[in-house]
């Protein structure tokens, strides 16, 4: 089994087949999910006050993950309140704010997980590694 990455290894050994042949299921299909109603989106002050991370312990990759996380929220409310800006409808306007505010406290949730002491210079360099 040389060559074989740590997965097809152990895929391997779990059905003694070869992994050619088996069919490998993901764990979270984003396509098979019914999602959370709108109304019970919203979060109050307990859910938005999150635990940090410690920045000495915590690994890289998370790290990571928050820090592009974080962006992505950010460009999402940035993008709503773009397509916002340019329709002249009242009730798609009202769906885009309640949407932005889910968004807005979503963004929030993810960068509370950084630590109030980490400097610009380690969240860049965070993103760069």
């Amino acid at each position: 089994m040389t060559g074989l990455g740590d997965r097809a290894r152990w895929q391997a050994k779990a059905g003694n087949l070869s992994t050619r042949h088996r069919r490998i299921d993901i764990a979270f299909n984003p396509l098979e999910q019914t999602g959370i109603p709108v109304d019970e989106q919203f979060r109050n002050w307990t859910e938005l006050n999150v635990t940090p991370f410690d920045k000495h312990t915590v690994d890289p990759y998370t790290r990571t993950r928050v820090i592009l996380m974080n962006g992505i929220e950010v460009e999402s409310i940035l993008f709503s309140h773009q397509f916002a800006r340019h329709t002249d409808k009242p009730e798609l306007k009202r769906a885009l704010a309640t949407g932005r505010r889910i968004e807005a406290q979503q963004q929030k949730a993810v960068n509370g997980l950084n630590p109030g002491d980490q400097t610009p210079l380690e969240t860049r360099s965070a993103t760069s590694r």
